[in-house]
Protein backbone atom coordinates (compact mmCIF):
# COMPACT_ATOMS: atom_id res chain seq x y z
CA UNK A 1 0.00 0.00 0.00
CA UNK A 2 1.29 2.86 -1.27
CA UNK A 3 1.45 5.36 2.33
CA UNK A 4 2.57 8.66 0.73
CA UNK A 5 1.10 11.73 1.96
CA UNK A 6 0.07 12.80 -2.05
CA UNK A 7 -2.93 14.90 -3.23
CA UNK A 8 -5.97 13.20 -2.02
CA UNK A 9 -7.46 13.99 -5.21
CA UNK A 10 -4.99 12.82 -7.97
CA UNK A 11 -3.27 9.99 -9.12
CA UNK A 12 -5.06 6.54 -10.00
CA UNK A 13 -7.63 5.71 -7.74
CA UNK A 14 -5.90 2.87 -5.59
CA UNK A 15 -3.05 5.90 -5.05
CA UNK A 16 -5.90 8.57 -4.04
CA UNK A 17 -7.75 5.93 -1.61
CA UNK A 18 -4.11 5.35 0.57
CA UNK A 19 -3.44 9.40 0.09
CA UNK A 20 -6.82 10.01 1.74
CA UNK A 21 -6.26 7.25 4.41
CA UNK A 22 -3.06 8.80 5.39
CA UNK A 23 -4.03 12.49 5.52
CA UNK A 24 -7.26 11.19 7.97
CA UNK A 25 -4.51 9.55 9.93
CA UNK A 26 -2.17 12.05 10.00
CA UNK A 27 -4.72 14.66 11.24
CA UNK A 28 -5.78 11.98 14.21
CA UNK A 29 -1.68 12.16 14.34
CA UNK A 30 -2.02 15.77 15.86
CA UNK A 31 -4.79 14.97 18.25
CA UNK A 32 -2.44 12.23 19.60
CA UNK A 33 0.38 14.80 19.99
CA UNK A 34 -1.93 17.10 21.71
CA UNK A 35 -2.80 14.45 24.30
CA UNK A 36 1.10 13.57 24.57
CA UNK A 37 1.82 17.25 25.19
CA UNK A 38 -1.14 18.08 27.42
CA UNK A 39 -0.09 14.55 29.76
CA UNK A 40 3.64 16.31 29.36
CA UNK A 41 2.59 19.74 30.87
CA UNK A 42 0.40 17.80 33.72
CA UNK A 43 3.07 16.22 34.85
CA UNK A 44 5.64 18.92 34.74
CA UNK A 45 3.46 21.08 36.71
CA UNK A 46 2.36 18.52 39.25
CA UNK A 47 6.42 18.24 39.91
CA UNK A 48 6.63 22.03 40.11
CA UNK A 49 3.39 22.66 42.08
CA UNK A 50 3.90 19.68 44.58
CA UNK A 51 1.50 19.02 46.88
CA UNK A 52 0.32 15.73 45.90
CA UNK A 53 -0.88 16.59 42.13
CA UNK A 54 1.32 13.78 40.69
CA UNK A 55 2.59 11.86 43.08
CA UNK A 56 6.35 10.19 42.70
CA UNK A 57 5.27 6.65 41.28
CA UNK A 58 3.05 7.77 38.71
CA UNK A 59 5.52 10.50 37.65
CA UNK A 60 8.21 7.35 37.19
CA UNK A 61 5.85 5.58 35.41
CA UNK A 62 4.36 7.44 33.45
CA UNK A 63 8.01 8.99 31.74
CA UNK A 64 8.73 6.02 29.95
CA UNK A 65 5.57 5.74 28.86
CA UNK A 66 5.49 9.00 27.09
CA UNK A 67 8.38 8.28 25.09
CA UNK A 68 7.26 5.20 24.00
CA UNK A 69 3.63 6.87 22.96
CA UNK A 70 5.91 9.59 21.37
CA UNK A 71 7.42 6.99 19.13
CA UNK A 72 4.17 4.84 18.62
CA UNK A 73 1.84 7.88 17.73
CA UNK A 74 3.78 8.19 14.74
CA UNK A 75 4.48 5.21 13.11
CA UNK A 76 1.26 3.64 14.26
CA UNK A 77 -0.19 3.57 10.75
CA UNK A 78 2.78 1.56 9.46
CA UNK A 79 2.27 -0.43 12.74
CA UNK A 80 -0.81 -1.26 11.85
CA UNK A 81 -0.44 -1.84 7.95
CA UNK A 82 2.01 -4.50 9.27
CA UNK A 83 -0.52 -6.36 11.54
CA UNK A 84 -2.52 -6.43 8.81
CA UNK A 85 -0.29 -7.99 6.49
CA UNK A 86 0.72 -10.52 9.10
CA UNK A 87 -2.81 -12.18 9.68
CA UNK A 88 -3.39 -12.04 5.85
CA UNK A 89 -0.20 -13.99 5.36
CA UNK A 90 -1.07 -15.80 8.52
CA UNK A 91 -4.42 -17.01 7.14
CA UNK A 92 -3.17 -18.05 3.71
CA UNK A 93 -0.77 -20.20 5.14
CA UNK A 94 -2.75 -21.90 7.03
CA UNK A 95 -5.55 -22.48 4.79
CA UNK A 96 -2.47 -23.87 2.49
CA UNK A 97 -1.05 -25.86 5.15
CA UNK A 98 -3.95 -27.67 5.92
CA UNK A 99 -4.94 -28.16 2.33
CA UNK A 100 -1.58 -28.95 0.85
CA UNK A 101 -1.22 -32.39 1.90
CA UNK A 102 -4.50 -33.31 0.26
CA UNK A 103 -4.23 -31.23 -3.16
CA UNK A 104 -0.90 -33.24 -3.70
CA UNK A 105 -2.73 -36.27 -3.54
CA UNK A 106 -4.66 -35.32 -6.67
CA UNK A 107 -7.77 -37.53 -6.05
CA UNK A 108 -9.14 -35.30 -3.75
CA UNK A 109 -12.06 -34.29 -5.77
CA UNK A 110 -15.17 -33.35 -5.23
CA UNK A 111 -17.52 -35.90 -7.47
CA UNK A 112 -21.39 -35.17 -7.78
CA UNK A 113 -23.24 -37.54 -9.98
CA UNK A 114 -19.70 -38.49 -11.89
CA UNK A 115 -19.10 -34.68 -12.47
CA UNK A 116 -15.71 -34.06 -10.74
CA UNK A 117 -14.38 -30.85 -9.46
CA UNK A 118 -11.03 -30.09 -7.66
CA UNK A 119 -12.92 -28.79 -4.40
CA UNK A 120 -9.64 -27.71 -3.17
CA UNK A 121 -8.08 -25.97 -5.99
CA UNK A 122 -10.68 -23.36 -5.92
CA UNK A 123 -13.59 -25.17 -8.65
CA UNK A 124 -15.66 -26.38 -5.28
CA UNK A 125 -18.85 -24.17 -6.09
CA UNK A 126 -19.31 -24.51 -9.53
CA UNK A 127 -19.20 -28.23 -8.85
CA UNK A 128 -21.40 -28.22 -5.95
CA UNK A 129 -24.07 -26.34 -7.33
CA UNK A 130 -24.33 -27.06 -11.39
CA UNK A 131 -21.53 -29.93 -12.64
CA UNK A 132 -23.25 -32.08 -14.64
CA UNK A 133 -26.68 -30.89 -13.45
CA UNK A 134 -25.82 -31.45 -9.75
CA UNK A 135 -28.34 -33.06 -7.71
CA UNK A 136 -31.26 -32.15 -9.69
CA UNK A 137 -29.99 -35.63 -12.18
CA UNK A 138 -28.78 -38.19 -9.64
CA UNK A 139 -28.59 -40.79 -11.41
CA UNK A 140 -30.96 -43.85 -10.85
CA UNK A 141 -32.65 -42.31 -8.17
CA UNK A 142 -35.79 -41.68 -10.01
CA UNK A 143 -37.98 -39.63 -7.63
CA UNK A 144 -36.05 -39.08 -4.91
CA UNK A 145 -33.43 -36.72 -7.33
CA UNK A 146 -37.21 -34.83 -7.92
CA UNK A 147 -37.90 -34.54 -4.07
CA UNK A 148 -33.84 -33.55 -3.35
CA UNK A 149 -34.67 -30.50 -6.17
CA UNK A 150 -37.50 -29.54 -4.78
CA UNK A 151 -35.78 -29.26 -1.61
CA UNK A 152 -32.82 -27.12 -3.21
CA UNK A 153 -35.25 -24.49 -3.68
CA UNK A 154 -36.20 -24.27 0.26
CA UNK A 155 -32.15 -24.47 0.91
CA UNK A 156 -31.42 -21.44 -1.85
CA UNK A 157 -32.80 -18.71 0.48
CA UNK A 158 -31.20 -19.87 3.17
CA UNK A 159 -27.89 -19.64 0.98
CA UNK A 160 -29.00 -16.62 -0.51
CA UNK A 161 -29.42 -14.96 3.08
CA UNK A 162 -25.90 -16.16 4.23
CA UNK A 163 -24.07 -15.06 1.27
CA UNK A 164 -25.50 -11.61 2.25
CA UNK A 165 -23.93 -12.66 5.55
CA UNK A 166 -20.91 -12.88 3.92
CA UNK A 167 -20.73 -9.52 2.60
CA UNK A 168 -21.79 -7.53 5.65
CA UNK A 169 -19.25 -9.57 7.51
CA UNK A 170 -16.42 -8.48 5.28
CA UNK A 171 -18.24 -5.05 4.71
CA UNK A 172 -17.64 -4.67 8.65
CA UNK A 173 -14.13 -6.16 8.78
CA UNK A 174 -12.82 -4.07 6.76
CA UNK A 175 -14.93 -0.52 7.79
CA UNK A 176 -13.75 -1.52 11.10
CA UNK A 177 -9.90 -2.27 10.77
CA UNK A 178 -10.04 1.36 8.34
CA UNK A 179 -11.40 3.29 11.31
CA UNK A 180 -9.04 1.38 13.69
CA UNK A 181 -5.79 2.29 11.85
CA UNK A 182 -6.71 5.80 11.80
CA UNK A 183 -7.72 6.09 15.12
CA UNK A 184 -4.34 4.82 16.39
CA UNK A 185 -2.46 7.80 17.52
CA UNK A 186 -5.04 8.57 19.37
CA UNK A 187 -5.16 4.91 20.96
CA UNK A 188 -0.99 5.03 21.35
CA UNK A 189 -1.72 8.43 23.24
CA UNK A 190 -4.15 7.23 25.97
CA UNK A 191 -1.46 4.41 26.55
CA UNK A 192 0.86 7.21 28.23
CA UNK A 193 -1.88 7.98 30.81
CA UNK A 194 -2.61 5.71 33.77
CA UNK A 195 -6.19 6.57 33.92
CA UNK A 196 -6.76 6.22 30.16
CA UNK A 197 -4.45 3.16 29.50
CA UNK A 198 -8.02 0.99 29.79
CA UNK A 199 -9.29 2.45 26.36
CA UNK A 200 -5.98 1.68 24.93
CA UNK A 201 -6.47 -2.09 25.85
CA UNK A 202 -10.31 -1.87 23.97
CA UNK A 203 -8.75 -1.05 20.99
CA UNK A 204 -6.26 -3.13 21.07
CA UNK A 205 -8.66 -5.64 21.52
CA UNK A 206 -10.96 -4.89 19.36
CA UNK A 207 -8.03 -4.62 16.50
CA UNK A 208 -6.49 -7.87 17.47
CA UNK A 209 -10.33 -9.68 17.21
CA UNK A 210 -10.75 -7.78 14.01
CA UNK A 211 -7.64 -9.10 12.43
CA UNK A 212 -8.10 -12.54 13.83
CA UNK A 213 -11.48 -12.75 11.48
CA UNK A 214 -9.23 -13.15 8.31
CA UNK A 215 -7.24 -16.31 9.60
CA UNK A 216 -10.41 -18.17 11.43
CA UNK A 217 -12.46 -17.55 8.23
CA UNK A 218 -9.44 -19.23 6.51
CA UNK A 219 -9.94 -22.50 8.55
CA UNK A 220 -13.16 -22.85 8.27
CA UNK A 221 -12.72 -23.02 5.05
CA UNK A 222 -10.40 -25.23 4.72
CA UNK A 223 -11.59 -27.83 6.95
CA UNK A 224 -15.30 -27.85 5.53
CA UNK A 225 -13.77 -28.28 1.83
CA UNK A 226 -11.89 -31.07 3.31
CA UNK A 227 -14.81 -32.46 5.08
CA UNK A 228 -16.71 -32.47 2.24
CA UNK A 229 -14.36 -34.02 -0.03
CA UNK A 230 -13.91 -36.82 1.96
CA UNK A 231 -17.31 -37.45 2.29
CA UNK A 232 -17.59 -37.08 -1.82
CA UNK A 233 -14.61 -39.31 -2.24
CA UNK A 234 -15.41 -42.37 0.14
CA UNK A 235 -19.29 -42.49 0.05
CA UNK A 236 -20.05 -45.80 -0.81
CA UNK A 237 -21.58 -46.79 -4.39
CA UNK A 238 -25.29 -47.02 -3.17
CA UNK A 239 -25.05 -44.10 -0.97
CA UNK A 240 -23.50 -41.71 -3.92
CA UNK A 241 -26.67 -39.13 -3.60
CA UNK A 242 -26.26 -38.81 0.19
CA UNK A 243 -21.99 -38.56 -0.23
CA UNK A 244 -23.56 -35.51 -2.87
CA UNK A 245 -25.95 -33.91 0.07
CA UNK A 246 -23.44 -34.19 2.63
CA UNK A 247 -20.68 -32.75 0.04
CA UNK A 248 -22.77 -29.23 -0.71
CA UNK A 249 -23.55 -29.16 3.18
CA UNK A 250 -19.72 -28.94 3.44
CA UNK A 251 -19.26 -26.94 0.89
CA UNK A 252 -22.08 -24.26 2.01
CA UNK A 253 -21.15 -24.67 5.44
CA UNK A 254 -18.40 -21.78 5.68
CA UNK A 255 -21.02 -19.13 4.25
CA UNK A 256 -22.88 -19.65 7.19
CA UNK A 257 -20.37 -19.93 9.81
CA UNK A 258 -18.37 -16.59 9.01
CA UNK A 259 -20.80 -14.40 10.43
CA UNK A 260 -19.93 -15.68 13.37
CA UNK A 261 -16.18 -15.60 12.67
CA UNK A 262 -16.67 -11.76 14.72
CA UNK A 263 -17.37 -13.99 18.23
CA UNK A 264 -14.63 -17.03 17.13
CA UNK A 265 -12.05 -14.15 17.10
CA UNK A 266 -13.41 -13.07 20.56
CA UNK A 267 -12.75 -16.53 22.13
CA UNK A 268 -9.29 -16.34 20.63
CA UNK A 269 -8.64 -12.96 22.50
CA UNK A 270 -10.07 -14.25 25.40
CA UNK A 271 -7.78 -17.71 25.50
Amino acid sequence: VDLNPSDCDSGTSSQNYSACVYNVWSNFRVYGNIVLVIAVLILVFGEVIGGGVVDAYTAKKMLPRILIAAILINLSIYMVAGLIDITNIIGGGIFSLITEPFKQTGTFTINITGSGGNLLGGGAILAAIGAGGGLWHLAGVGGLGDAIGFLALFIGLPVLFAIIGVVLTIFFRTVLIIFLLLISPIAFALYCLPNTEQYFRKWWDLLFKTLMVYPIIMIIFAMCNIGAVVVSSFAPGNTTWLGDLLAIVGVAAPLFLIPFAFKFSGGVVGS
